[in-house]
């Protein structure tokens, strides 16, 4: 049997509504509309739109409906069970989610891999204890969301938090890509979620500033072919060796085309559950390393042991 770690996964409402659902049981909602399930049915080649308003407050109910759905530890347990995953890298985002929560949950689901977030309303030194202190306590790296942390990468806040996980040794992960679908358009919440703050300049300069960090860079359903080409071109003319990648939302094709760029060493399997059930990402990861089982063992599960350092 595959020993599978899934390194993009979350629990909990990871939106501002801050609603109670780890510990809970699932909601069960009417039927919706949900473009996310359509993109993975079609093996991530079909892309979301989101060239209206109305597509894009559609994506944004979609994602808060997953959340309610499939956000609580009975699914996450469920999910795992289906599709025989080792473990489940869980990244929370303070203060919608937060590293108390995970730990908790990682008592309760062994296979549960905690992650932490800072609180970026605080002052650097109190944000580097914290960290410290997580790290302490079992915390595998670092997650930073941009968008719904409402803070840019370069911040000085933010850069204490990744100087505690570089110091340590362990990964900061990233998420990447300038979507803007979190939240209905027009909202106050939308207002504090700016797309730019995961442009990939700001990434890119935060990577230059720790070139011994080990990143790890998530991809949205919105980030494009066009982008992920800049991407690659910027990590071939920086030389970044320090430098991850998440298969989340992509087809087998772009994943070959990521390894063949970042190597097979620094590709990490992930799906983003609770917004893309497990098993559309397994499969198209599985199908660019078909005839590659070595790479396969590596993307799955050897990566990720490394680079949380899991059993030391």
């Amino acid at each position: 049997m595959k020993r599978i770690i899934d390194f993009h996964t979350h629990l909990g409402d990871c939106f501002d509504r801050n609603k109670d659902i780890v510990f809970k049981k699932p909601v069960i909602l009417e039927p919706y509309t949900d473009p996310l399930s359509e993109f993975a049915k079609s093996g991530f080649r079909e892309p979301i739109d989101t060239s209206s308003l109305q597509a894009k407050d559609q994506l944004a109910d979609a994602m808060q409906n997953r959340v309610l759905e499939k956000g609580s530890l009975e699914k996450a347990s469920e999910e795992m069970d289906k599709n025989n995953i080792t473990y489940f890298v869980s990244l929370n985002n303070y203060p919608n989610t937060s590293f108390d929560e995970t730990r908790a949950a990682s008592k309760m689901e062994y296979r549960i891999i905690p992650f932490t977030s800072a609180d970026f309303g605080t002052e650097p030194w109190d944000i580097r204890d914290v960290m410290e202190r997580d790290i302490a306590n079992g915390a595998k790296g670092l997650y930073i969301h941009p968008q719904l942390q409402g803070i840019k990468v370069v911040n000085g806040r933010a850069r204490a938090a990744i100087e505690a996980f570089d110091k340590a040794g362990l990964p900061v992960v990233l998420h990447f890509g300038e979507d803007d679908c979190y939240y209905r358009q027009g909202s106050e919440s939308a207002k504090k979620a700016p797309g730019e703050y995961g442009a990939l300049s700001w990434t890119a300069e935060i990577i230059s500033k720790y070139p011994n960090c080990r990143f790890v860079l998530t991809h949205s359903a919105l980030t494009t072919d066009e982008d992920l080409d800049v991407l690659m071109d910027c990590a071939k003319k920086n030389g970044w060796e320090n430098v991850y990648v998440v298969t989340s939302y992509k087809c087998a094709e772009t994943i070959k085309k990521l390894a063949s760029c970042f190597g097979a060493d620094h590709v990490l399997f992930g799906s983003d559950f609770p917004f893309c059930d497990v098993s559309y990402a397994l499969k198209e990861c599985e199908k660019a390393f078909a005839e590659d089982d070595e790479a396969l063992e590596k993307v799955l599960y050897q990566n990720a042991v490394a680079l949380t350092r899991l059993y030391e």
